[in-house]
């Protein structure tokens, strides 16, 4: 009995985060004023927490690039890339790829099925704002949100009428072509955006000393379109509507050890979510929902492998936000989500649904600001486990700030871990575990920023798919534990002149992952770093531009990693840009060259998955603008 009620009382915090309504409505001594929000989610980054944005001038340069180029080039980040045009997963913070939250417009859009998604299908042209959270925040995103979360928004366009296009053409057939479309009067407004790509992927690369392969059976073609609805009928309302079209094809390339694959597969992507915002005095809310439709086409003809796979989201959220006086602030909020899927290994259409209710109590005076976060989630109407967190952030200075955090979190098993046939486990229970830490974040009015992180996590009913005594096929158990613990370092300096500007930045990540139980097969012994986790990463740049020229040049270094099957080694990349920018009084057009692997590393990411050598691409990118009257 005492245990049920436990579960019960984030229900009586929410509540109670609601009953003061009436009366703060009657109190306006400290109204809140009235602004356009553009953020979607109330939901705010919890104090401690080590972020990283990308701003639309930090987006633009890498329009015609998904977001596995973006965050391999610019973060520590270790993307799991299996070759240009192939699959590319995330890893933050020694991680598993599906335990990383990736949200759009606030809502979770990794595959039910897997725990995951494919970043490699993420045009950075898509979105309007990219933020990357390091660390656990299972309090505030909910199941996944273990090693980070990469959050994806959109922004309401301004007044006016913007008319965008992006052409580019590079090595190995490389074409792309995006358009964008905005307008808006005020109250009303659109943004419309179209894309398109392909390339045949079909570069050498070194088999052994002597030989060279050249890529075959690698091509790959995506389309797709956004469209988005802004409407403002009074001061205090605003509402939007988002939606995501997208198909892709892709051929799956041999491994380095085959000489033939004509494996394919095909992906259609529906995304819809809608959502109004009211706010009123002390008080501001938000209600979301949202719709995702998936289905994955994968053929292996050598093999006679016809294997369609697809889901259903159905999502729905209300968020809260109270502001009682100038120091405490109060956000309420409730999830549910139903998930609906379909696969040659599931005896029949599986479905689940979950509901959460969390909570976020801020404190902020003077040089301190705090926050506790409580999230209580069911899955199928069976409790998990209370996520609480506590994140602090301390000024002593006003160009210093000290941080910290301290959080749960958790994973709930996927569909396929779940009702995989042979293999999944309907009675397998949700990883946990603990996370802490804290870091140092130095700012100085002439531009130079530094940053130093220190963590520490543990991951208790680690799920991994293993062979069994007495079986013969692998199966999903928690059979291990992972500790990981490590530190992050940033440094920059940005100055700006009266007609150039210098961008310097460097990063170094050290990650120790490792397994704490041996597993047989797959081979992981106690002790070791888990596989395709690198201890070592780096990456630095550097940005100039003056007047209408730009130079840009990236570098990024990632340490060897341990395979399944063999070692990968470690490896440098860079990458060179130029541009020029003219401007007109209504327009600008922008030229831009750019060199990738600029010294011809014959490297891999992913064992017996090639990259490519030296590789270009040439483009040009207008933009038009029209004042509206009013």
């Amino acid at each position: 009995m005492l245990h049920q009620r436990l579960h019960l009382w984030p229900v009586v915090v929410l509540l109670l985060g609601y009953s003061p309504l009436k009366a703060q409505m009657q109190d306006t001594a400290t109204a809140l004023p009235v602004v356009t929000i553009q953020a979607f989610s109330l939901r705010q980054t919890l104090p401690g927490e080590s972020v990283q944005p990308f701003d639309s001038a930090r987006l633009h340069t890498a329009t015609h690039q998904s977001l596995a180029d973006v965050l391999s080039a610019q973060t520590g980040i270790y993307v799991k890339s299996y070759g240009l045009g192939s699959l590319a997963t995330l890893s933050l913070r020694g991680s598993s790829s599906n335990q990383v939250a990736i949200t759009w417009n606030g809502i979770p859009i990794q595959s039910p099925m897997l725990g995951l998604t494919d970043i490699a299908l993420l045009p950075a042209f898509a979105a309007d704002a990219v933020t990357l959270h390091y660390g656990s925040s299972g309090a505030q995103w909910g199941s996944g949100a273990v090693g980070g979360t990469l959050a994806l928004g959109s922004s309401a366009p301004r007044p006016g009428t913007q008319l965008m296009y992006n052409g580019a053409t590079g090595s190995f057939g490389t074409q792309n072509h995006q358009a964008k479309l905005n307008w808006s009067n005020g109250r009303f407004g659109t943004a419309t955006k179209w894309f398109n790509g392909r390339a045949t992927n079909d570069f050498f690369y070194p088999l052994t000393p002597q030989i060279r392969r050249q890529q075959t059976n690698a091509n790959f073609a995506q389309q797709g379109f956004l469209q988005e609805i802004y409407w403002s009928p009074r001061a205090p309302t605003q509402w939007s509507a988002h939606l995501w079209r997208q198909t892709n094809q892709r051929q799956i390339p041999p491994l380095t050890t085959q000489t033939r694959s004509l494996a394919f597969q095909n992906d259609s992507v529906w995304r819809a979510v809608v959502q109004g915002r009211f706010w009123l005095k002390k008080h501001i809310f938000l209600a979301k929902m949202a719709f995702f439709d998936e289905k994955i086409n994968y053929q292996d003809p050598q093999i006679l492998l016809v294997a369609p796979t697809g889901f259903r989201t159905w999502t729905s959220e209300l968020e809260h936000k109270w502001q009682w006086n100038r120091y405490f602030s109060v956000q309420t909020g409730g999830q549910w989500s139903a998930y609906s899927a379909f696969a040659n290994a599931y005896a029949d259409t599986v479905r689940e649904q979950r509901t959460a209710l969390f909570t976020n109590v801020r404190w902020q005076r003077g040089r301190w600001q705090v926050q506790v976060s409580t999230r209580q989630e069911w899955q199928d109407g069976r409790p998990v486990p209370l996520m609480p967190a506590l994140g602090w952030a301390y000024r002593p200075r006003t160009w210093a700030t000290w941080k910290g955090k301290l959080s749960r979190h958790y994973r709930l098993p996927t569909l396929n871990e779940r009702y995989w046939q042979p293999g999944g486990n309907p009675d397998i229970l949700p990883e946990r575990g603990w996370s802490a830490e804290t870091g140092l974040e130095i700012r100085t009015g002439n531009g130079l920023y530094a940053a130093a992180n220190a963590y520490h996590r543990y991951i208790h009913n680690w799920v991994i798919w293993a062979l069994q005594e007495g079986q013969f096929f692998f199966s999903a158990n928690n059979i291990t534990a992972v500790q990981s613990r490590g530190t992050e370092h940033r440094l920059g300096w940005q100055h700006h002149g009266r007609n150039w500007t210098l961008d310097l930045g460097a990063g170094y990540d050290y990650v120790r992952s490792v397994n704490q139980i041996a597993v047989q097969k797959p081979a992981l012994p106690a002790g070791e770093q888990l596989a395709y986790t690198p201890v070592h990463r780096a990456f630095g740049h550097v940005y100039a531009h003056w007047r209408g020229a730009g130079v840009q040049w990236q570098s990024q270094f990632t340490g060897a990693v341990g395979g399944f099957n063999e070692d990968v080694p470690a490896f440098w990349v860079h990458q060179a840009r130029v541009e020029y920018t003219v401007h007109w009084r209504w327009a600008q057009g922008q030229f831009f060259f750019q060199t990738n692997n600029i010294f011809n590393h014959a490297y891999q990411v992913i064992e017996r998955r090639p990259m490519p050598g030296r590789h270009y691409m040439i483009g040009l990118t207008t933009q038009f603008f029209i004042k509206n009257a009013h």
